[in-house]
């Protein structure tokens, strides 16, 4: 089997992950984040190992199968893993936490980019060589998941706990969500009024509790976090698939060097990515304005690191535009400006919705955004 058949087929991933996600969201809030983290990271394996086997069976079927289960496992365990460390970490360190997974992903990016030609180069297999090292990293992965089993068991009974009714309005009945903030505390009622209530509602524990969970993500906040995140990922998702183009045409690299002008987009975030973590973890901290940090208006990117970033990455677009000399000085302000926003974006999202909503907000967060890049393909 060539390298230009397993690439046609590389896409299959970003189309399964599309419907894995919206399924991997609920399974997340069901099971747990670090149990999850395990199945999908098993998934994972299991279908890279598929896709390497096929190769030296030359069996294009067991490819694309292959292909198919590693993308029902590879962006459903992304959304585990950060709803792990949402629940697992100090929530005043969620930015750095998050930065730092982010930076961590995006070096083995870059450094897959970088080591498999040089492991295909160097061994007599060719490409099978460099696959075969991906699966036994994989496996390494696999294994360390299991050190997150228990981690969240402190919280199971408050994630895992009915919605309480607190009274109503206009006939409809008001429900406590989970905060993601602190966890409300209700005083129960008179004896006879609790007990009657308690009685009266005792059969309608599973819709309410179904409905709530499908609630948390039916707020104006939540949707325009949602709106911002999928505008900056996609735009940058094609930023970086026409940029290889460009350099190409306009600038006469070859291939090889126009991918790799376009992977030092995420240099910034690998080695910015932790201090400017830091910055809206003190930014938030203050507690004035969180949910809406960032529209705010102040002038250094800690309060308004999404705008900021979003602002640099227009730039650095219409740089090259404007004088195509410039087409550097235009990457490394996208570059800087994604780290920024990228920075941003994600600890503002538990902000708007409840914790044992997180999975569910971040696969259908996930598989929109999988829907975007393969429209922009």
């Amino acid at each position: 089997m060539s390298i230009k058949t397993y690439g046609v087929v590389s896409g299959l991933p970003s189309l399964s992950s599309i419907f894995a996600c919206l399924v991997g969201g609920p399974v997340i809030d069901a099971i747990g984040a670090d149990k999850a983290c395990v199945l999908f990271t098993f998934i994972v394996l299991l279908g890279n190992s598929m896709a390497t086997v096929s190769v030296s069976l030359r069996s294009l079927s067991l490819l694309m199968a292959g292909q198919v289960v590693l993308g029902v496992g590879e962006k459903p365990l992304g959304s585990g893993q950060l709803v792990f460390i949402r629940l697992a970490c100090d929530p005043a360190k969620v930015g750095f936490y998050f930065a730092v997974a982010s930076a961590a992903y995006r070096a083995a990016s870059f450094g897959t980019f970088i080591l498999s030609p040089l492991v295909a180069g160097s061994s007599a297999y060719g490409f099978q060589a460099s696959m075969w090292m991906g699966t036994i990293l994989c496996f390494l992965s696999f294994l360390s998941a299991f050190p997150m089993l228990g981690k969240l068991k402190h919280l199971e009974p408050f994630l895992k706990a009915a919605p309480v009714v607190v009274g109503e309005e206009e006939g409809e009945e008001v429900i406590l969500m989970k905060s993601n903030l602190e966890m409300e505390q209700v005083e129960e009622e008179e004896d006879g009024q609790s007990e009657d209530k308690g009685n009266s509602t005792s059969g309608e524990g599973s819709w309410r509790g179904w409905r709530a969970y499908f609630q948390g993500l039916c707020n104006l906040g939540f949707f325009v976090w949602l709106v911002a995140a999928c505008a900056l990922y996609i735009t940058f998702f094609v930023l970086q698939t026409f940029a290889v183009e460009y350099l190409q045409t306009d600038h006469h690299l070859s291939a090889r060097q126009a991918a790799f002008a376009t992977s030092l987009f995420d240099v910034f975030g690998i080695f910015l990515g932790p201090f400017l973590g830091r910055c809206v973890d003190r930014e938030l901290g203050k507690g004035e304005g969180n949910e809406w940090v960032c529209m705010s208006c102040r002038p250094w990117p800690a309060g308004s690191m999404l705008a900021w970033g979003s602002g640099f990455m227009a730039v650095g677009l219409l740089l090259p535009i404007v004088d195509p000399r410039s087409w550097l000085v235009g990457f490394v302000l996208i570059s800087f400006g994604f780290a920024l926003a990228s920075a941003a974006i994600w600890p503002l999202m538990p902000l708007f919705v409840p914790l044992d909503s997180l999975g569910l907000a971040l696969g259908v967060t996930t598989s929109l955004l999988e829907t975007g890049e393969e429209k922009g393909r």
